[in-house]
């Protein structure tokens, strides 16, 4: 999961996907069905859109969002997200620490706004075709071609 400043999603994209490109760090690309020892960067949210949308909320969701371990916290984005997301404790009531709940904040907005709408249309143009069940907005882009969660969800219930 990698989580932008306010407005800038599109923008921290493509930076990021570039420099990792620069970097020849290898990643995970739409139809790869080669997944071993790539990167796989799934789950894209603008600081702004952290509150995981109600419809989407369930045991199998819950239990990916308790997994999330940060390797970058800056200015306790992390814990605004578990804040944003307490929901997670109605299925794994153990599993969020109080030490990580964390009071709201105002998100900062960045300089690279500017580079937004031309960052998200050179993405789009890029993805058009491709997109099949991902969610793609301005502020949230979560790549998950097939959703584990429905098959995980439908194993619990038999």
């Amino acid at each position: 999961m990698v989580v932008s400043k306010s407005g800038t999603l599109w923008t921290t994209r493509l930076i990021t996907l570039l420099f990792l490109d620069l970097l020849g760090i290898p990643r995970r690309k739409y139809g790869d069905n080669n997944q071993k020892d790539k990167l796989c960067l799934n789950i894209w949210l603008d600081e702004g859109s952290l509150i995981w949308p109600k419809k989407s909320r369930n045991s199998y969701t819950a239990h990916e969002i308790c997994q999330i371990r940060p390797l970058v916290n800056k200015d306790k984005t992390y814990d605004r997200f578990i804040y944003e997301n307490l929901w997670v404790r109605e299925f794994w009531p153990n599993a969020i620490r109080n030490k990580n709940v964390f009071a709201k904040t105002r998100p900062k907005h960045s300089f690279l706004g500017i580079f937004e709408p031309l960052a998200r249309s050179l993405q789009f143009w890029h993805m058009r075709g491709k997109i099949t069940r991902e969610v793609v907005t301005k502020s949230r882009a979560l790549f998950h071609p097939h959703d584990w969660g429905k098959v995980v969800l439908s194993r619990l219930a038999s």
